[in-house]
């Protein structure tokens, strides 16, 4: 069994996605690994943001997927992707690693059992 949330190597696939839709809808490129978060989706996402969102997919049956650019100092974009209808996924594309560190660091501090 593959828990994607404790695999990196899916991790992996996940941000290397991402960084290719970046560059595919002409949001930014370069994207370097270090700069895309990626874990699966724990989370309902606000109708609001949902309604904000740029909604694609690569093959309807495959991969579906929304994204927004951020007006924030430290991110450039938010990603959520859905694989085969049945495994969520939430990115976010930061504008620097140092960026990157300063979420993920907080984020271990507000909820120390992730």
């Amino acid at each position: 069994m593959i828990y994607p949330a404790k695999d990196e190597r899916v991790l992996r696939i996940v941000r290397k996605i991402v960084r290719g839709l970046c560059h595919h809808h002409g949001l930014l490129s370069p994207v370097q690994d270090e700069q895309v978060y990626a874990d699966i989706q724990r989370f309902e996402v606000p109708p609001e943001f949902l309604a904000e969102m740029t909604s694609t997919h690569a093959d309807e049956d495959v991969l579906q997927y929304r994204y927004g650019v951020v007006h924030e100092p430290e991110i450039h974009s938010g990603w959520l992707l859905n694989f085969y209808d049945r495994t969520p996924f939430h990115c976010i594309v930061f504008r620097s690693l140092a960026a990157r560190i300063r979420f993920e660091t907080a984020l271990v501090d507000a909820c120390p059992e992730l």
